[in-house]
């Protein structure tokens, strides 16, 4: 199964990867993103993976506190913990979680798509260091107990560039509503929904740039 998932991302990326890398003007960017959003948008697009937030999530509470502090979290070491450790373990139990659980400092993070602690370790610490601080995307949505003073704080974070998906329209808040998900408490999946509701190239071929 695995060499024929290994060989269908060959033939995408030799066809489809090909043409979408062409759209991208801005192709060294790092986008920091809550879950798993950015990892296949590198990858879909043929794009070097220029960020360690791929193929993990965060709850929302410890993302908005890694965005908020990128470069004392980026330079401080990364332990793994048990479910059991960890602050989320009832969430996560109910998930059926058993994937790999990073901490950094007082922060968590589920490294989802990830076969053993070392090769977490290992990806988190190679990504890190190509992280584009001149061109930052941060992404977040409202999963994983995110709350309306979680979209408020990412609101409020001072960023060039940021996109943030919610299920609701706010007034006061600037998201882009998944209305798919608009009878749900959160949006359930942002990466095969949003290109119908926001088109991601026309703002990355824009974006600002320090």
């Amino acid at each position: 199964m695995y060499k024929i998932k290994k060989y269908l991302l060959k033939i995408y990326k030799l066809t489809i990867g090909k043409v979408n890398y062409m759209r991208v003007k801005q192709k060294d960017i790092t986008i920091i993103s809550n879950n798993c959003w950015a990892g296949i948008f590198y990858r879909n697009n043929n794009l070097e993976y220029l960020s360690p937030t791929l193929g993990l999530f965060f709850m929302a509470n410890d993302y908005i506190k890694f965005i908020y502090n990128l470069k004392h979290y980026i330079d401080s070491d990364l332990k793994f913990i048990s479910i059991e450790e960890s602050k989320h373990k009832d969430y996560l139990k109910k998930l059926n979680y058993n994937s790999p659980i990073g901490k950094i400092d007082d922060i968590e993070i589920m490294f989802l798509h990830y076969g053993s602690e070392s090769e977490a370790f290992e990806k988190w610490e190679r990504r890190k260091k190509r992280i584009n601080w001149n061109k930052i995307i941060y992404k977040f949505s409202d999963q994983n107990m995110c709350t309306y003073e979680h979209l408020k704080k990412f609101n409020d974070f001072e960023a060039q560039n940021k996109i943030c998906f919610s299920t609701r329209k706010y007034k006061d808040l600037n998201t882009i509503q998944i209305k798919k998900y608009k009878n749900s408490e959160n949006v359930l999946d942002d990466i095969k929904t949003y290109k119908k509701y926001f088109n991601f190239y026309k703002f990355l071929n824009n974006m600002e740039v320090k």
